[in-house]
């Protein structure tokens, strides 16, 4: 079961000694928390196209892989700020049950994916 549903994201390529075409995946979403979903900020491993679960970030010392990091989740912050996600707050309290149910979520999601291109 996913436990985590971004609502935006933007990948940040990895630098060395990770391998070649790992990204890190910044992330604005909603995720499943004891309490109940709450709307949170991720990030996470992508190898191979997949998201490595079960392995955190790790930014290697002599990079500028944080700073990138943080600068991609300025720029998706500022984007719920501006309106660009404005379904943010709408998506969590779907899948809070206050607007409908978790295919609300979805399609809440998919909309403001659409409202980016």
């Amino acid at each position: 079961m996913q436990k985590f549903h971004p609502l935006a994201s933007e990948d940040v390529p990895a630098s060395l000694p990770h391998a070649r075409g790992t990204r890190y995946r910044v992330a604005i979403g909603v995720e499943d928390w004891p309490g109940g979903p709450e709307l949170v900020e991720k990030v996470q491993i992508v190898k191979d196209g997949k998201i490595s679960g079960r392995q955190p970030p790790s930014f290697p010392a002599r990079s500028d892989d944080s700073e990138r990091v943080a600068d991609a989740l300025r720029r998706l912050r500022a984007a719920n700020r501006a309106g660009h996600s404005r379904n943010f707050m709408d998506a969590l309290g779907s899948a809070k049950g206050i607007y409908g149910t978790a295919e609300d979520v979805l399609r809440d999601r998919q909309a403001e994916r659409e409202s980016w291109d």
